[in-house]
């Protein structure tokens, strides 16, 4: 078929040549979509909410990574978000499911809409209105959890949507300031460069996209599961967090195996009378974890 095989975080990280340094941020940010395509919903990562000073680059890199969801038409651009849009989309689809839509939110402020918490623990949204014409009560409906991928500049976000999501920050260091003047100033310089970057941008966000749609949406199962639950059993500092922190972490392991399922073994185990197939979770998944690290520290600071 001609389609390029990704196996590993690496060659998913190569479809984003534009993008300077911020590896372990592409990879949450990855991994957070992917969870998605996880049968169990209660196993999906509600969002990601990328932290920074103005002009450090958050937006570039928020539209640069959802460019391949963009090409499966999963992409809503919003630059002000509020509770009066959701409640208006409602009246718009009404029955329609948004479990596949992706809110890129451009400055998400500190007080978000109550609506958006709403939708995203109880993944259902109704507005009861009253009819203009004939002043009857009207109820709306709207089903589903959207993504929410925003970018900020508020230091604080409301505790309980930040609960729901991942937080990353970007690099703001000296050392990635100076890598990005080197790559741009390239750029600027030599046309054959320029040329290669945009052609491997354009060809990496259309093979992801390829990608993506070839997966399936599958449960999966973490043989080692148990392993990592004694481990944390046996720490003598288990604070009441780590109960949504260790379901974050068995979340993104899930989604790695979700995102490179073509190379994940399968299993058949009986469930409720009947033979499911599952998506086995290996080391390579825990691996992929450990290599996010560096973002999740914001999120998971407790693990």
């Amino acid at each position: 078929t001609g389609r390029v095989t990704f196996s590993s975080l690496e060659d998913i990280r190569k479809c984003f040549p534009r993008i300077v340094g911020e590896d372990s941020t592409i990879y949450t940010l990855v991994l957070a979509l992917a969870s998605r395509f996880n049968l169990d919903k209660n196993q999906w990562i509600m969002g990601v909410i990328i932290k920074g000073q103005s002009s450090a680059g958050k937006s570039f890199l928020a539209k640069n990574v959802i460019e391949p969801w963009r090409i499966l038409g999963r992409v809503k651009d919003l630059t002000r978000f509020t509770g009066a849009y959701l409640e208006r989309l409602a009246q718009i689809l009404q029955t329609e499911n948004v479990d596949n839509l992706i809110f890129l939110v451009y400055e998400l402020f500190s007080q978000t809409p109550q609506q958006l918490h709403i939708m995203l623990s109880e993944g259902k949204l109704v507005l009861g209105v009253v009819d203009k014409n004939t002043g009857e009560p009207v109820e709306y409906e709207i089903e589903g959890r959207p993504f929410l991928l925003a970018t900020t500049t508020a230091v604080e976000v409301r505790e309980d949507l930040e609960n729901r999501v991942i937080t990353v920050k970007i690099d703001e260091s000296e050392e990635q300031t100076k890598r990005l003047f080197a790559f741009y100033s390239r750029l600027r310089t030599d046309p054959e460069f320029r040329y290669i970057i945009e052609i491997e941008e354009a060809k990496g966000a259309q093979a992801l996209a390829e990608h993506l749609a070839s997966l399936r949406t599958m449960p999966v199962i973490i043989p080692y599961a148990h392993l990592l639950g004694e481990a944390f059993r046996a720490s003598r500092d288990v604070p009441i967090s780590l109960r949504r922190d260790f379901q974050k972490m068995l979340a993104l392991i899930e989604a790695s195996a979700l995102l490179f399922q073509h190379q994940r073994p399968r299993v058949r185990l009986p469930v409720n009378g009947a033979e499911m197939e599952f998506v086995v979770a290996t080391e390579e998944d825990l691996k992929n974890l450990l290599k996010c690290l560096p973002q999740l520290g914001i999120t998971l600071y407790r693990l």
